[in-house]
């Protein structure tokens, strides 16, 4: 089985990404116009956004690469607390799901994880790290993301990818449970453009479910309100913005339920 690596981010932040060493790898990076060794190719983007720059990864690898199974989207911060790259592709081998993803701060700050099983359908999602197979590429929402909401959020395409994915997949989307990342190095700010958030998303995340519904009915895609529900909580979660000089704690985070 093959896994093709789809990363972006900060380019100094990409160098220390804990890949496997045989891994194929592309790359896109914003701040340094740069050839990384580890990588097949490295797109140099410096103004786009991050469903932009997963849809450019996406087009590329899956152009090039007929003979991958699996394409691995990551975030340039993620750091393994539990378990390793390695060992996902492992369980993805060993389960060959549609989509997977390892286990996420988001979602071990709410009650959507049962830590007494390995694997469990995914609940509560963080794009960070997901692994998707090459027959979901052309799932709108999903593979491609959505770019047109791009001036409005950035967190609106991962909403609409969470629940389109969710919703579509159900337990055909894995969350491996003993497979656990962290994000505590997460930025916001790509090029000379700040992450994108709606109004009052500085203290609430995902206040945009109007824009959800919206571009849900203008694809003739039922809403199903028992799929966008709040969570409760373990503990607060807090999310330092980089270089916009915030810190937002959210005690009540509202996020994607079971599919």
């Amino acid at each position: 089985m093959k896994f093709v690596y789809l990363v972006q981010g900060a380019a100094a932040r990409l160098r220390k990404l804990p890949l496997p060493p045989d891994a194929t790898v592309y790359a896109l990076v914003y701040d340094e116009d740069v050839a990384f060794d580890f990588a097949k190719q490295t797109i140099f983007d410096p103004r786009c956004s991050f469903a932009a720059g997963r849809n450019q990864l996406g087009d590329v690898a899956l152009a090039a690469e007929s003979d991958a199974d699996y394409f691995i989207f990551c975030d340039d911060d993620i750091e393994f607390s539990s378990g390793s790259f390695v060992e996902f592709q492992g369980f993805v081998e060993r389960t060959r799901p549609k989509m997977a993803t390892p286990l996420s701060q988001k979602t071990r700050a709410t009650d959507a994880v049962n830590y007494d099983v390995e694997i469990q359908p995914a609940i509560v999602l963080d794009e960070q790290v997901v692994a998707i197979h090459r027959s979901v590429a052309g799932t709108d929402g999903v593979w491609p993301l959505t770019t047109e909401f791009d001036d409005i959020s950035w967190w609106l395409p991962c909403q609409i990818f969470e629940y389109i994915a969710l919703r579509t997949f159900g337990r055909h989307f894995h969350q491996y449970n003993k497979i656990v990342v962290e994000n505590n190095t997460h930025t916001w700010r790509v090029g000379s453009a700040n992450y994108k958030l709606t109004r009052n998303q500085v203290t609430e995340p995902l206040l945009t479910e109007s824009l959800l519904i919206e571009y849900l009915r203008r694809r003739n895609i039922d809403y199903d309100p028992t799929v966008l529900r709040p969570w409760r909580n373990r503990f607060s979660w807090s999310l330092r913005r980089g270089r916009l000089g915030v810190k937002a704690v959210f005690r009540r985070i509202r996020v994607l339920g079971s599919r």
